[in-house]
């Protein structure tokens, strides 16, 4: 077995290139793309693009959703209903079967849907990887991005943190846009560690600067 075979079972996420039905997402769509679908829950053991529906291993059957929906591994827990074999290979070539014979296959709408979100987040992604403490007018895209999965989640709050640490003049328009109420729902619907951190980083940070400015009384 390797990596294609986890792929096409569902069991590791596949990088997506851009296709013709994605052509049309750029950075604000991708951003429409993940508003729309963030209050979307979705089924963990739902077949994945190329693969099959998923199902809990014998012994898993106690695990919980809030693991399931998590970005670990999970091949200790889940399984492909139709296993991850390779089928044997036709002895007839495609080539050589009649043109009526070729089927041509279609993502139904909800896959096409879940495509391309996933290749929005997977665009935020690469967006905010490319970002630095300076690029301050990102602020806006960053706190959308606190919608996103986990991953997407943690690279936000590293940015806002960097942020908010370099630059006490930025406090005021990050409260205004509301970042304390996306933070702390964050950190609310994502009770993990590291989320956790970054959060009360965040946070500290501006109360600190508020601190500095005289702004929270002696």
């Amino acid at each position: 077995l390797d990596r294609s075979d986890f792929e096409r079972a569902g069991l590791v996420q596949q990088k997506l290139e851009r296709t013709n039905s994605m052509r049309d997402i750029n950075l604000d769509s991708a951003l429409a793309i993940l508003a729309r679908g963030a209050g979307q829950q979705r089924d963990p053991l739902a077949a994945r693009e190329g693969g099959c529906r998923l199902q809990l291993i014998a012994g898993n059957e106690e695990v919980s959703a809030e693991l399931l929906q998590g970005n670990e591994p999970k091949h200790r827990l889940l399984a492909p209903v139709q296993g991850i074999l390779r089928k044997a290979k036709s002895a007839v070539s495609k080539s050589a079967m009649p043109q009526s014979a070729v089927k041509q296959l279609r993502l139904s709408p909800e896959a096409l849907e879940e495509r391309r979100f996933r290749f929005s987040v997977q665009l935020l992604r690469t967006h905010l990887d490319g970002l630095r403490s300076d690029d301050v007018h990102e602020l806006i895209t960053v706190l959308k991005c606190l919608q996103g999965d986990q991953e997407l989640v943690m690279r936000s709050l590293r940015l806002l943190k960097a942020f908010l640490e370099a630059h006490m003049i930025l406090h005021d328009r990050a409260l205004q846009q509301g970042m304390v109420q996306s933070v702390v729902a964050v950190m609310r619907q994502t009770p993990e560690v590291d989320v956790l951190t970054l959060g009360v980083a965040c946070l500290s940070s501006v109360l600190h600067g508020a601190a500095q400015r005289g702004l929270l009384g002696p």
